[in-house]
Protein backbone atom coordinates (compact mmCIF):
# COMPACT_ATOMS: atom_id res chain seq x y z
CA UNK A 1 0.00 0.00 0.00
CA UNK A 2 1.27 3.46 -0.90
CA UNK A 3 0.95 6.26 1.78
CA UNK A 4 1.58 8.99 -1.68
CA UNK A 5 -1.16 9.59 -4.23
CA UNK A 6 0.06 9.34 -8.00
CA UNK A 7 -1.33 12.80 -9.82
CA UNK A 8 -0.14 12.70 -13.35
CA UNK A 9 2.92 10.54 -12.40
CA UNK A 10 4.16 12.45 -9.51
CA UNK A 11 3.67 11.20 -6.20
CA UNK A 12 2.72 13.59 -3.86
CA UNK A 13 2.37 13.25 0.34
CA UNK A 14 -1.03 12.72 1.31
CA UNK A 15 -0.73 15.53 4.05
CA UNK A 16 0.10 18.28 0.93
CA UNK A 17 -2.73 16.89 -0.77
CA UNK A 18 -5.00 17.55 2.06
CA UNK A 19 -3.56 20.39 3.04
CA UNK A 20 -3.63 22.50 -1.01
CA UNK A 21 -7.53 20.96 -0.90
CA UNK A 22 -8.47 22.28 2.57
CA UNK A 23 -6.59 25.54 1.14
CA UNK A 24 -8.64 25.68 -1.51
CA UNK A 25 -12.17 25.03 0.56
CA UNK A 26 -10.98 27.12 3.16
CA UNK A 27 -10.88 30.46 0.51
CA UNK A 28 -14.26 29.48 -1.40
CA UNK A 29 -16.05 29.56 2.39
CA UNK A 30 -14.19 32.59 3.11
CA UNK A 31 -15.79 34.29 -0.04
CA UNK A 32 -18.94 32.99 0.74
CA UNK A 33 -18.67 34.32 4.27
CA UNK A 34 -17.78 37.59 3.12
CA UNK A 35 -20.40 37.71 0.41
CA UNK A 36 -23.01 36.82 2.79
CA UNK A 37 -21.82 39.64 5.03
CA UNK A 38 -21.21 37.29 7.51
CA UNK A 39 -17.70 38.59 9.03
CA UNK A 40 -19.30 41.85 10.84
CA UNK A 41 -20.25 39.28 13.42
CA UNK A 42 -16.45 38.03 13.67
CA UNK A 43 -13.89 40.11 16.08
CA UNK A 44 -11.21 38.62 13.96
CA UNK A 45 -11.71 37.63 10.85
CA UNK A 46 -8.31 35.92 10.36
CA UNK A 47 -8.90 33.74 13.37
CA UNK A 48 -12.09 32.56 11.12
CA UNK A 49 -9.70 31.66 8.16
CA UNK A 50 -7.47 29.63 10.44
CA UNK A 51 -10.29 27.97 11.80
CA UNK A 52 -11.94 26.97 8.69
CA UNK A 53 -8.86 26.20 7.45
CA UNK A 54 -8.36 23.54 10.24
CA UNK A 55 -11.89 22.41 10.35
CA UNK A 56 -11.22 21.81 6.65
CA UNK A 57 -7.85 20.24 6.54
CA UNK A 58 -9.18 17.90 9.61
CA UNK A 59 -11.88 16.80 7.28
CA UNK A 60 -9.74 16.07 3.98
CA UNK A 61 -7.08 14.53 6.47
CA UNK A 62 -10.18 11.88 7.83
CA UNK A 63 -11.41 11.71 4.39
CA UNK A 64 -7.89 11.53 2.58
CA UNK A 65 -6.73 8.52 5.33
CA UNK A 66 -10.03 6.93 5.30
CA UNK A 67 -9.83 5.18 1.86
Amino acid sequence: MLSDISIGGVFLPRLLVSTCVAFVLMALSSRLLAALGLYRIFVSPPLVNISLCSIWLGLSVWFVYAN
